[in-house]
């Protein structure tokens, strides 16, 4: 299925699943890339199983594939959710 622009999620898609303000954050450290995205919602992420023709669902599923660790915490004000992916040190 080919979804038309209209149907298409916006991006950054962490914006898709919040109707707050969010804000992302990149790190470098040593070896590891630390991306994180606090926003105001409290949901905690879940990992979805979506069918072929779901225009979401497969972020979580990516990032355990992909990023050495993840996790999610809520906050005061609403939930930082996180991962880091290994990178080439700095020369």
């Amino acid at each position: 299925m080919t979804p038309s622009a209209s149907s298409r999620p916006s991006w950054p898609p962490t914006l898709v699943h919040t109707d707050t303000a969010a804000t992302a954050t990149i790190a470098y450290v040593g070896d590891l890339v630390r991306v994180a995205v606090h926003d105001g919602s409290h949901q905690l992420p879940e990992r979805r199983e979506p069918s072929e023709d779901d225009l979401g669902g497969r972020g979580i599923a990516l990032i355990e594939d992909q990023a050495r660790s993840w996790g999610s915490m809520t906050t005061e004000t609403g939930k930082r959710t996180w991962f880091d992916m290994p990178v080439a040190p700095l020369p």
